[in-house]
């Protein structure tokens, strides 16, 4: 099967799937959150171990992807404070993980000890607050889906308009094929699509530049984050996060714009109301 309609299909799935949890309600969006999280740490930990020693073990594998998962869980179910669960969280995960460390006998414990709180500042903790904005937000779906639409507009629009128009490198060390002209293009457009959103939406007019400016940080966030990935996978030297999603490689490789762009859901789950 042709290589581009594979990428399309699996695309279309991953669309489908996101938007299909975010309409659903709470209990789907939590499954999928717990979800990403489990496969974004699996990825990184393995990304960041490549080439060294360590090895983790199954008690460790299943510590660095249980701990977030009940916590998100957690947070669906009682409401608790973001704050009080951040803290909670830090402290429990962190005194079990170095227990872990210390008991076990095999070489990289230190490394691995990093890298485990890395999956959890890198992956976990934006999704959590991802998750905790959905608890908070007044229109979750609009705020929520939105940041993934605002996210998937501005890839799209970047791509088809460096392809057409882009002449000049924007950050060639971490990823060739982007421009300052791709970049703009999906900015503009994304932009565009905040404005249409919130009137959809909202449909109060002197609240479409929140909307505007939710998009446009979105975007801002969503190409810091893919570069930011890019320059994990060039240290380690991979193409690719992994290969769970045909065409497109591993769920860092589909999620890198939203780890950076959660927590302005979070930070608008206060502001548009």
């Amino acid at each position: 099967m042709n290589n581009m309609l594979v990428r399309a299909l699996s695309g279309a799935v991953y669309v489908a799937l996101i938007a299909g949890c975010c309409l659903a309600g709470e209990y789907f969006f939590a499954t999928l959150i717990v979800l990403l999280a489990a496969l974004g740490i699996t990825e990184l930990t393995r990304l960041l171990s490549a080439g060294t020693d360590y090895r983790a073990s199954v008690g460790v594998r299943v510590l660095d992807i249980l701990a977030p998962a009940l916590l998100i869980i957690a947070m669906f179910l009682t409401r608790f404070s973001f704050g009080a669960g951040c803290v909670v969280f830090g402290l429990l995960y962190v005194t079990l993980r170095m227990c872990a460390a210390v008991a076990d006998k095999h070489a990289g414990q230190l490394h691995g000890v990093l890298t485990s709180f890395a999956a959890m500042a890198y992956v976990a903790f934006p999704l959590f607050m991802l998750s905790t904005a959905y608890t908070l937000a007044w229109r979750p779906v609009a705020l929520v889906l939105g940041m993934f639409v605002f996210i998937w507009m501005n890839d799209t629009f970047a791509y088809l308009t460096g392809r057409f128009l882009g002449k000049h490198k924007m950050c060639q060390r971490l990823s060739p094929k982007k421009t300052i002209e791709g970049f703009w293009g999906g900015f503009l457009f994304c932009v565009g699509a905040g404005a249409l959103w919130g009137y959809w939406f909202d449909g109060v007019a002197d609240r479409l530049w929140m909307w505007m400016l939710y998009a446009a940080l979105c975007s801002l966030a969503g190409t810091v984050g893919d570069l930011f990935e890019s320059l994990i996978k060039r240290s380690v030297g991979v193409k690719d996060s992994g290969n769970i999603i045909p065409g497109h490689g591993g769920i860092l490789d589909r999620i890198d714009s939203v780890l950076a762009a959660a927590p302005l859901a979070l930070i608008f789950a206060f502001i548009i109301q």
